[in-house]
């Protein structure tokens, strides 16, 4: 299928998630700052592909602030001081607030510090994307995203290992009612984040299946068929 971007001009893309896991880069101690990447140009489990140079960092530079499992009902706990792209990926620099600014947000950063969290996610609007094909005929196609506005980037409790915060707990850096929280969170945001890839890809399927009924090449009834199943798939 050839590339497609949406149409209706009075109509906002989906907003879509990602997660990817990121090694900590450069920490700044002093400046409770440290670099990261936001996504990879790979295939994710879904088999998508974010492609690097396809990143338009305009709006969210005008208000780069991090959130915490893309909550926008609660203060962000970080701000990205500058965010680019590399051959690889999307790069950020996250700065923290201080305990006394706000504590949550420094135990995040504490956890980040410690290599117990090193999970973020991107938030996006996708502009132009087409379907891509396995590269191994292991079966995994997607979609192939070429152009894509960032919204917003998010930490997630989605801990290295299933001992990670057990392990901050009892080194200190956090207390057993912060564990509990996170391991709750961390069990909603994972629900969450695959509850709306599954919608997306539903979504994304189905304007690739009309568009191939406005070329005649498939039937009303056969792009009924074809949602169902998808559906049935992604239960």
């Amino acid at each position: 299928m050839p590339p497609q971007k949406d149409k209706d001009k009075n109509k906002m893309p989906t907003t879509i998630y990602k997660a990817f896991q990121s090694d900590v880069l450069n920490q700044e101690d002093s400046r409770r700052s440290l670099w990261a990447v936001a996504s990879l140009e790979e295939p994710d489990r879904e088999g998508d592909v974010i492609l690097a140079a396809g990143w338009e960092l305009e709006n969210y530079r005008k208000n780069p602030v991090i959130l915490f499992a893309h909550k926008y009902d609660q203060p962000p706990v970080a701000r990205a001081l500058e965010v680019g792209v590399s051959q690889k990926g999307l790069r950020f620099r996250a700065q923290f607030p201080s305990r006394k600014e706000y504590p949550f947000a420094d135990t995040i950063y504490q956890l980040y510090r410690g290599g117990y969290l090193r999970s973020f996610s991107v938030g996006f609007i996708p502009k132009l994307w087409e379907d891509r094909k396995p590269a191994s005929g292991d079966g995994q196609g997607g979609r192939l995203f070429r152009r894509h506005e960032l919204v917003e980037i998010s930490v997630v409790p989605i801990p290295t290992h299933p001992k990670a915060l057990a392990e901050a707990q009892k080194k200190g850096l956090l207390g057993r009612e912060e564990v509990r929280v996170l391991e709750d969170l961390a069990s909603v945001s994972a629900e969450a984040e695959a509850g709306r890839e599954a919608l997306v890809r539903l979504e994304l399927l189905l304007k690739g299946a009309q568009d191939l009924q406005a070329q005649a090449t498939l039937s009303q009834e056969e792009v009924v068929t074809l949602v169902e199943r998808a559906m049935k798939e992604s239960l």
